[in-house]
């Protein structure tokens, strides 16, 4: 069975038998005084007074404990002290009325018995002696001969015993029948939770371990798993508002001290914890068990109940048996969820790869075709043309020529980057020479736009065909993504020592689910129908993986409906002798 200090006497049975023993008794009293012709005088009222008082007080105290006002032990020892003013008053009153006083034979055998039924056998140390002595009291302060008292206390003391034999079988009975149901039920609860942790949703498997402890017997539940260094609550059952788990260091609490002695740790009040956290008001027996899966600790799986008290062995073991099962279930949990989007990952970038070889090939087709249209043009007819169309032809040749060797260039960096065999060489570049030379070279394609700049004459550590290259992939992309007439704002100012360089547009924007994934390669943002034609997918990849090597990164800030600015830092070289800054529209 039980140990009793698992179940102490429940104090609101307690109250509910004493309160219907004293209005039980009360009323005889003063009908036997009223039998026997004695006035209730103010002796008399005064020990019926300290019956009933005593009694209210037990109510009082039992309400003051479930508010969690007293501890339960001092509940419990308040029914000691009750039963002792009680017997006393009642007592006073006897010898009192006087007459025979083996009518209350039967009165002080119940009042034996009723002890034996509702208290623990140590409980009956100190209610037997003190129901049998207060008895003695009463005949020998009677008329009865020493033999008739001894006869009488003997016959009392006889039917005191079976009664308390009658009533601790019957109190054993029932708490082994209940043991054996609680048994039962809790070996069918853990069986049936066991067979739930087959799920590999991680959310749903943490709400079927937190109901399976809770099913075991357990008031309050909690599920920490180890992130980071830290035992995070997953899942928690039975706190109130404002005093559930929180987040502490793995090397703290009770449930850190279980995972790192990789045993289970049981307390019979959390209150008398050295270690305990504040906020734990409401937690009393607890239970903590390390989770684990194989050499690995992943978290605790932690029961308590409101009442202090040793937990049971079984209970004990129960949850262990859950833990052992529920540490093997989150990590396959994780390892299915972790795969799930590994494949989801792997299926989009298949997609994504698959666009961008049409993409290629879309982007190769074009030029090669304008320049294989114009050399068969030439061939064919190149002596009838006129000097003007010869001259026209050879310029669609030669730009289709460089476009075709921009994107194999930016496929055979990408590539290079990509397998880190990529080389650099930072060199001191003037950026207002660099970037306005970039600015009067693509002055073709910035003539339908109004290009503004703001480039200081300063100095910066980069590759300087690099730096080309990303600067240009960014003004062609802002140009390709925005209405013309609408302004790009090339910018190259220092802050502190560096020096940020931005490419501002007043474009449509970025839309916030593609703003995140906007470097990444082969990504191109937007539905399909509304990408803007060009481009493989690799302009911003690159730049991002170019700008790493420089130990840098692509900022990018956009807001839908007003435009987009993408920046970068590079460390100053040594001023240059004249500061200033260069402005101008083109």
């Amino acid at each position: 069975m039980r140990s009793e200090a698992w179940h102490p006497p429940d104090p609101t049975r307690l109250a509910r038998m004493g309160g219907i023993a004293t209005v039980l008794v009360l009323p005889v009293l003063v009908l036997d005084a009223a039998w026997h012709d004695v006035a209730l005088t103010a002796g008399l009222v005064g020990a019926l007074a300290v019956i009933a008082l005593s009694a209210a007080l037990i109510v009082t105290v039992v309400a003051l404990q479930r508010r969690r006002s007293v501890s339960d032990g001092i509940a419990t020892s308040t029914f000691y002290v009750w039963n002792a003013l009680a017997m006393t008053a009642l007592t006073a009153f006897v010898v009192a009325v006087g007459g025979d006083p083996r009518r209350y034979g039967i009165l002080y055998g119940l009042v034996m018995g009723l002890g034996a039924a509702l208290f623990p056998a140590r409980g009956q140390l100190i209610l037997q002696p003190v129901a049998i002595g207060s008895y003695a009291v009463v005949l020998l302060a009677s008329d009865l001969a020493p033999s008739e008292v001894g006869v009488q206390l003997a016959l009392v003391a006889t039917v005191s015993w079976m009664l308390i034999e009658g009533a601790i079988r019957a109190r054993s009975s029932w708490l082994a029948e209940q043991e054996a149901r609680t048994a039962a039920d809790r070996q069918a609860g853990l069986a049936s939770a066991l067979t739930r942790l087959t799920t590999l949703d991680p959310d749903e498997l943490m709400d079927r371990i937190a109901d399976a402890v809770v099913g075991l017997g357990f008031e309050l539940a909690t599920i920490a798993v180890l992130r980071d260094g830290y035992l995070v609550p997953a899942r928690h059952r039975g706190f109130a508002p404002g005093a559930e788990p929180y987040g502490i260091p793995a090397d703290r609490g009770l449930a850190g001290r279980a995972m790192s002695e990789r045993r289970t740790i049981t307390v019979g009040d959390y209150l008398d914890f050295e270690g305990r956290l504040p906020g734990r008001d409401g937690v009393r027996a607890t239970v903590a068990v390390p989770l684990t899966h194989g050499d690995d600790v992943v978290g605790a799986l932690i029961g308590s109940r409101s009442a202090p008290g040793g937990p049971d062995p079984r209970e004990v073991e129960a949850l262990e048996v859950l833990a052992t099962h529920a540490g093997h279930a989150l990590v396959n949990a994780r390892r299915f969820e972790s795969e799930q989007r590994a494949v989801a990952r792997l299926t989009e970038l298949e997609v994504m790869k698959s666009d961008f070889v049409s993409n290629v090939s879309h982007e190769l087709r074009t030029p090669l075709t304008v320049i294989h249209g114009v050399g068969e043009t030439l061939a064919a007819h190149g002596e009838a043309l006129g000097d003007d169309r010869r001259r026209d032809l050879l310029a669609r040749l030669n730009a289709n020529s460089a476009r075709l060797s921009a994107m194999i260039s930016t496929l055979l960096d990408f590539s290079r980057f990509e397998s880190g065999n990529a080389e650099i060489s930072p060199a001191p570049v003037p950026l207002r020479h660099v970037l306005e030379g970039l600015i009067a070279r693509l002055a073709p394609l910035l003539e339908h736009h109004e290009v503004t700049t703001d480039v200081a004459d300063e100095a910066v550590i980069v590759d300087p065909r690099l730096f080309e290259h990303v600067v240009e992939n960014l003004l062609s992309n802002a140009l390709r993504h925005t209405p013309p007439g609408t302004r790009v704002c090339l910018r190259a100012v220092p802050e502190g020592g560096v020096a940020r360089i931005s490419v501002r547009d007043e474009g449509p924007g970025i839309a916030t689910e593609d703003l995140a994934r906007i470097t990444e390669r082969f990504y191109r943002g937007g539905p399909a129908g509304t990408r803007p034609a060009g481009g493989v997918g690799l302009g911003l990849a690159l730049c991002e993986q170019i700008l790493a090597a420089h130990g840098t990164s692509l900022t990018v800030r956009s807001e839908e409906g007003v435009g987009t600015e993408f920046s970068f830092v590079l460390p100053l070289a040594v001023p240059a002798p004249v500061r200033g800054a260069g402005s101008g529209v083109v």
